[in-house]
């Protein structure tokens, strides 16, 4: 299991659509964790992309979207993500329609 600890309000660059967040790895479990927020750093993607054989746990965290956005704050391509704590996912505007990845 590999750990990362959040602490203050960090904006993280977007993951490609392409890609994911961890890259192609399989079979690996990361927990992102702290006291912090975690930000896109741009209103064009999605903050976690998450693969096959992938699983993201946040505890105690939050993911923060952005308004307007062009998608959600996790995406999900064949992994898992799992909530534990006082984590949340909010403040997520998806462009047009609608709000994917958390309400304001």
């Amino acid at each position: 299991m590999n750990n990362i600890t959040v602490t203050g309000d960090v904006s993280v660059p977007i993951t490609p659509a392409s890609e994911s967040t961890f890259g192609s790895v399989e079979n690996v479990t990361v927990t992102l964790e702290g006291s912090g927020t975690l930000t896109p750093s741009s209103t064009n993607g999605n903050l976690l992309r998450i693969g096959n054989g992938q699983t993201v746990i946040a505890k105690d965290l939050k993911l923060q979207g952005r308004d307007s956005n062009g998608g959600s704050v996790v995406m999900i391509t064949g992994g898992a993500f799992v909530m534990e704590g006082s984590a949340v996912v909010t403040g997520n505007k998806k462009n047009g329609k609608g709000g994917w990845g958390g309400r304001p």
